[in-house]
């Protein structure tokens, strides 16, 4: 289990601290290391519980020669397997991490680098290259991942406390939401308990792109 945070806009971000408060609240998930990435107009944040190649897998992690950068909590099963295809395709890998194979199976596939994922994850990708902000959820929903977006920007979460740290997000409790907890003991769908805030839903991915917030899904269990 580790903890993500990012905070991205068209405009220049607030030099206000967010990242580090925001992280502090995810320290719970991943006690073993934490990393920020910062630009003008996007943030990433990370606290780490090392599994997999403990030495070489701190995040926020960069690729060098593109500047695309990711912040990842999860375990994609196959990672092995893609990562040999990856190799065969060119790609040279610094690490031994899951985490890597998932930005680099982003350089080679793009967005199409989902359907290949086989496992639990959540994670929010920044490629500079187009100005462009990729994130998404597991198919099962198995990792946590929740967001708020208004016309200054959006803030993306493993979990909502971290999102509170923006002084800006209304803390509006959702009737409806509250209901619906106390009725059947959960919340469904993208709902969550505060008005403004919402779940990336199971099998959905998210494209943040020149003011653009578009959620779309990659994953249908109807369709299997």
């Amino acid at each position: 289990m580790c903890g993500i945070v990012a905070r991205f806009s068209t405009q220049p971000l607030p030099n206000d601290n967010f990242l580090l408060r925001a992280t502090q609240q995810l320290k719970h998930r991943g006690p073993d290391g934490e990393g920020i990435f910062r630009s003008a107009s996007v943030e990433l944040g990370h606290h780490r519980l090392s599994i997999i190649s403990p030495e070489t897998g701190a995040q926020p992690l960069c690729d060098e020669a593109t500047g695309v950068v990711l912040t990842y909590n999860g375990e994609v099963f196959n990672y092995r397997d893609l990562r040999e295809v990856l190799k065969a395709r060119g790609h040279v890998f610094r690490t031994e991490t899951d985490t890597e194979v998932v930005l680099r199976g982003y350089l080679e596939f793009g967005v199409g680098v989902l359907d290949r994922l086989e496992g639990m994850f959540a994670f929010v990708l920044y490629d500079p290259r187009a100005q462009k902000v990729f994130g998404a959820r597991d198919r099962m929903g198995v990792k946590p991942l929740y967001y708020y977006h208004d016309e200054k920007g959006s803030i993306v979460a493993s979990e909502i406390k971290a999102i509170l740290e923006d002084r800006r997000v209304p803390r509006t409790i959702s009737p409806e939401a509250l209901m619906e907890y106390l009725v059947f003991g959960f919340v469904a769908g993208s709902c969550t308990s505060f008005s403004a805030i919402r779940e990336v839903e199971p099998g959905q991915y998210f494209i943040f792109e020149k003011g653009d917030f578009v959620f779309r899904s990659y994953w249908n269990p109807a369709e299997e």
